[in-house]
């Protein structure tokens, strides 16, 4: 009886400190994984139109990274899709605008 319930205990102690293994880790919350997705959505978008981004799309993607380190993602997620838009807009504005040159009033 007494084998019995030492057994039990070792077997219990091993079970619960999980055999020296590291401690569990929680994979990231479906609204920080969101959030991270939109940032690199943004980044792409923007790295695309090399030379004719707009100003302030770094800066807003740099602000949402630093919001999910805070730990608000949805703020985050918003900053990032509103950088996505800025990046899409820039990239239109870029197609339109080739070839484009100067106003004729630079010349005169």
């Amino acid at each position: 009886m007494k084998k019995v319930l030492i057994a039990g205990a070792i077997a219990a102690t091993v079970t619960l400190t999980g055999c020296g293994k590291e401690p569990y880790v929680q994979a990231p919350e479906p609204e920080k994984r969101s959030a991270l997705a939109a940032i690199a959505t943004a980044k792409d978008a923007n790295k695309a139109i090399k030379g004719s981004q707009w100003r302030d799309t770094g800066k807003i993607i740099k602000a949402a990274e630093k919001l999910v380190a805070e730990g608000k993602f949805a703020a985050a997620q918003s900053e990032a899709i509103k950088a996505y838009y800025q990046a899409k807009t820039a990239q239109s504005q870029a197609k339109t605008q080739v070839g484009a040159g100067n106003p004729s009033y630079i010349y005169q």
